[in-house]
């Protein structure tokens, strides 16, 4: 069964770009602007992934730049991860009336929106140039072909530790950040990111098991 990586990454990018905490993220921070770029460079370069996918083995610098952009939908990707951290944040603090003005851990909303509004910027640069670079190979659009299927991946907080190694110091640094805040007044959202496949899933079930975190935490939800 054919698997198209790059045409379901950037899939799922757009996906998010398009939902409703989208309009919000647009709304708080006044980056519409620039996420329409983003969405629609996007867009554009996706029409040819399939193609590209295909052709990719005859062609070394296709296959280069195929990868250029898959880690291009990478890096949106977790531009729109800190974005959609930093809501919750603050619609947590909301709901527990603390004040919004810790909401950033050590920085501010100008500061949070000059920095983000600087990664936006780069990753624009960097798709507009994948996608200046593409006419090069004389790609054709192709649509999504029917063998392809996405599948939502469901987890699980039960992990089997004796097939695990090499996580102990991630695992406990995680465990610190999480047990001793900085800010006792932040509430702290840590953010596990990362490429599929690199154990992301496994590193957030150790800490969730571990004997520490349950006796510390009152309650913990998977």
């Amino acid at each position: 069964m054919a698997q198209s990586f790059a045409f379901g990454i950037t899939g799922k990018v757009l996906e998010k770009l398009g939902n409703v905490a989208y309009e919000g993220i647009c709304s708080a921070w006044g980056v519409r602007k620039e996420f329409e770029k983003l969405k629609d460079t996007l867009a554009a370069i996706r029409a040819v992934v399939l193609d590209a996918e295909q052709q990719q083995a005859r062609s070394q610098e296709l296959s280069l730049w195929l990868q250029r952009f898959k880690d291009a939908c990478y890096d949106v990707e977790d531009l729109i991860d800190e974005f959609e951290i930093q809501a919750l944040r603050r619609q947590v603090l909301e709901r527990t009336g603390k004040k919004v003005r810790h909401f950033f851990s050590g920085s501010n909303p100008l500061a949070f929106r000059f920095r983000m509004g600087y990664k936006i910027k780069k990753a624009n640069e960097m798709l507009n140039e994948i996608a200046t670079s593409m006419a090069k190979f004389h790609l054709t659009e192709k649509h999504e072909p029917n063998d392809v299927i996405h599948r939502e991946r469901e987890t699980y907080s039960f992990v089997n530790t004796s097939t695990i190694i090499g996580r102990d110091e991630a695992k406990q640094h995680l465990i610190n950040f999480l047990m001793n805040p900085t800010d006792e007044k932040d509430i702290p959202v840590l953010p596990i990111v990362g490429i599929g496949g690199i154990g992301k899933t496994t590193l957030a079930q150790l800490v969730f098991n571990e004997e520490s975190v349950k006796s510390h935490f009152e309650l913990r939800i998977w």
